[in-house]
């Protein structure tokens, strides 16, 4: 669990925070969902996991509209991201 904390002589002291409105918890659950989706792709090498990143960043609509710029990317970047090219026995 992560808070905000001051540091003391005995040293972190969490400081009380009041719940967080549903579409703030909502909106960030989103994103963090986004950010491990898109380190659980790039550790596995996941073409389909990096396609659900783009979709949960927002800023493609569909897998439909995702699976093409994922695929240009990660051509683009190829040399980059060795694990996405790497082929099953």
């Amino acid at each position: 669990m992560e808070c905000p904390a001051v540091t003391t002589a005995a040293g972190l002291a969490p400081l009380a925070q009041e719940p967080l409105p549903a579409a703030i918890a909502g909106t960030l659950a989103t994103r963090f969902q986004w950010v491990e989706t898109t380190v659980e792709a790039a550790l596995e090498g996941s073409r389909r996991k990096f396609i659900a990143a783009l979709v949960l960043d927002g800023a493609v609509g569909s897998i439909e509209a995702a699976a093409p710029l994922a695929d240009e990317l990660l051509a683009a970047h190829a040399e980059y991201l060795p694990q996405f090219h790497r082929r099953s026995p």
